[in-house]
């Protein structure tokens, strides 16, 4: 399988290869509550989940069937389809194939079992920009001794390699980073916010992304926090915690805290220990 890539600077002198982007985020524990009602009171597996690709064709060691009695089948011709294309996401929205190759392949029938390939996304960006935005890419970029301060010797670019992330969320990040603002939405819902509190988590933008954080929080904040711990209010605990918002945070915690006993159920997202503590101590009271 092909990468998709999306050219975010025209003129990249970086690629961070995204390897198996999340495709489930922070899921409450089936076993604990049922789709609908997502109270996530039980434990919480993992933080990401990503969906395994099952492999095709008899497993090895398998018994082989008995000959038959009637005539053989004849035994199938190969089959011509032209090469696989590279698909090329391109930053202005538009979807665009590589130039096709002219090899063809030539694949026997039946397929035999494959290993399946590890999905990755790239994103052509520049060096420049993210060390001015994060602090974790500062460090990997401009210090020696990091794999990433050095340039690939086949295509001269800086690599990086990032694992787990949410491709969507990612994509909006190092656009805002970039100073491609057309392509940024003016209002994201409460979950997608929640995976670019992750990021923010993780790399420290800082006040890289204020401008539009603000923007995002302000459209949510007009509607009610949950009256009932679920998920959405484990969400809403995280987002207020990563971006400083108080009042919400307050509001969020303190519904929490009046229907649950114990330690708060975290999604396994990295929401500090104080806040859990939190709950325990006021139900120590």
């Amino acid at each position: 399988m092909a990468p998709v890539v999306h050219i975010i600077d025209p003129d990249p002198d970086t690629v961070i290869v995204l390897k198996n982007p999340c495709t489930i985020f922070a899921p409450c524990d089936p076993e604990e509550a049922s789709p609908k009602q997502a109270m996530c009171g039980g434990p919480v597996r993992v933080y990401y989940k990503t969906k395994k690709k099952k492999k095709k064709g008899k497993k090895l060691g398998e018994e082989h069937p008995q000959p038959s009695t009637s005539p053989p089948l004849q035994e199938p011709a190969l089959v011509e389809t032209p090469a696989d294309s590279s698909m090329y996401n391109l930053d202005e929205g538009f979807t665009a194939l590589a130039e096709p190759s002219s090899a063809v392949q030539r694949t026997p029938s039946p397929i035999l079992p494959e290993e399946p390939e590890e999905e990755s996304i790239h994103y052509h960006v520049s060096s420049r920009h993210l060390i001015l935005a994060s602090a974790a890419f500062r460090r990997m970029l401009a210090r020696d001794g990091f794999a990433e301060s050095v340039r690939n010797e086949a295509d001269g670019l800086y690599h990086i390699t990032a694992h787990d992330w949410d491709a969507e969320a990612f994509l909006i990040v190092l656009r805002i980073v970039h100073g491609r603002n057309k392509l940024i939405p003016r209002e994201v819902p409460l979950e997608m916010l929640a995976k670019i509190a992750v990021l923010e988590d993780y790399y420290n933008f800082g006040e890289a992304l204020d401008v539009f954080t603000e923007v995002w929080i302000r459209e949510l904040t007009q509607r009610p926090i949950p009256q009932m711990h679920g998920r959405d209010l484990v969400l809403w605990i995280w987002v207020a915690w990563v971006f400083g918002i108080e009042q919400q945070f307050t509001k969020a915690t303190a519904t929490s805290i009046k229907q649950i006993t114990g330690s708060l159920r975290t999604l396994d997202l990295p929401i500090p220990a104080i806040v859990s503590a939190r709950h325990v101590l006021m139900h120590s009271r």
